[in-house]
């Protein structure tokens, strides 16, 4: 079991399949750690690396320009979205 002295001092960082994020992101929550400290690095194909294409698209942002790291506040919603 994991045992976390301090949630509000603990970061999560997150890389891999978006389900599994999601639900590392859920275990976090429930061990006190906020929503702010909790990061994802985005997956995307890119062909143009400067937004333009549209291929790494994610909602309204840009893994190519905006990210690939993401607080998981901004991205929380649109991971809810199947195949997005």
């Amino acid at each position: 079991r994991l045992n976390i002295r301090d949630p509000a001092e603990t970061q999560l960082f997150a890389c891999g399949p978006e389900i599994m994020m999601s639900y590392s992101a859920t275990a976090a929550l429930d061990r006190d750690i906020p929503r702010d400290n909790i990061w994802f690095s985005m997956e995307r194909h890119m062909n143009c690396a400067i937004g333009h294409c549209g291929r790494c698209q994610f909602g309204s942002h840009f893994i190519c320009t905006s990210g690939p790291v993401f607080r998981y506040n901004d991205v929380q919603q649109l991971l809810t979205i199947h195949g997005l």
